[in-house]
């Protein structure tokens, strides 16, 4: 964070400067979305990070975190969206002693559901409640990426609903995955993109060499030998070997029958052997040149 301590401190600087202007809009966008009969008391916090624009934590506090926040614009936005999941803390309390009273296994999966779609909908409200529309008076990288994200969303929102289909029904199976790793797969992220929840593959490498031996014994006839592998990983490399003897019974063709063992690797190793007839012709092309008489 050493680098970016002149650029925060401007940005808390251009804040103090003016607390009413920064203040103000924020409590006017959160009144709109809330009771006036709300008696509550919120906390907020400003922080220095590395991840997140900001934070809350299903209680009545908030944070901004300017280790990401680039300017005010984005800043007032910001803790527009972590106040208001402030506000949703605090009415929060009864559906959170509710979730955490259930007896069964059963009751478990119903109320997980329930928990799964109310913590998408207080996400989505605080994003409404943010407006997005103030980042297009900013030109920060932050409030580029932001509106890059939401667009992004809204272009491919089939696969947040195909996302939303599948962890409903991990939370409901027989054996269901534990609450957090659903949600942990992101509903709101950069496009929202699809991801299962399991551990993926790294990116394959696949290596192949191979040598070869021929011994042509008479003008008709010839053996072969061939080894070769295919490496993906350190355990996993097949390797096959080939014999060959060729007959060639006239100049446009080829006679060729052998044997190849394959030894496939991994975990369990496994051989297979192919005996191989083949027959290989060539076609000669044919041309004809003349003379053509125009009468």
């Amino acid at each position: 964070m050493k680098p970016k301590i002149p650029k925060l401190t401007a940005l808390l600087d251009a804040i103090q400067a003016n607390t009413a202007n920064f203040q103000k809009p924020i409590e006017s966008r959160i009144a709109l979305f809330t009771s006036p009969k709300a008696d509550s008391h919120l906390d907020g916090y400003v922080v220095a990070s590395r991840d997140g624009g900001g934070y809350a934590f299903g209680d009545t506090s908030f944070f901004l975190n300017i280790g990401v926040v680039d300017d005010l614009v984005v800043a007032r936005s910001t803790t527009v969206h972590e106040m208001y999941h402030a506000v949703q803390g605090f009415y929060a309390a009864e559906r959170r002693a509710k979730i955490n009273q259930a007896t069964t296994s059963s009751m478990a999966s119903c109320l997980n559901s329930e928990h799964l779609f109310a913590d998408l909908y207080e996400e989505g409200s605080a994003r409404y409640v943010e407006d997005f529309a103030l980042l297009e008076q900013s030109h920060s990288q932050a409030a580029k990426q932001m509106l890059s994200d939401i667009r992004d969303g809204v272009a491919n929102a089939e696969d947040g609903s195909t996302l939303l289909d599948m962890s409903v029904t991990s939370l409901t199976a027989s054996q269901p995955l534990p609450y957090d790793d659903v949600y942990a797969v992101g509903f709101l992220g950069h496009g929202l993109r699809l991801v299962v929840v399991h551990q993926t593959e790294p990116t394959v490498r696949e290596q192949a060499r191979y040598v070869e031996a021929k011994r042509v014994l008479s003008p008709r006839w010839y053996v072969a030998a061939r080894a070769g592998y295919t490496h993906v990983r350190p355990d996993d490399t097949d390797w096959n070997f080939e014999v060959v003897a060729g007959l060639r019974p006239n100049r446009l063709q080829i006679i060729k029958s052998g044997h190849e063992l394959y030894r496939e690797g991994g975990d369990d190793v496994e051989y297979d052997h192919k005996v191989t007839a083949q027959l290989v012709s060539t076609i000669k092309l044919f041309s004809h040149a003349g003379n053509a008489v125009i009468a």
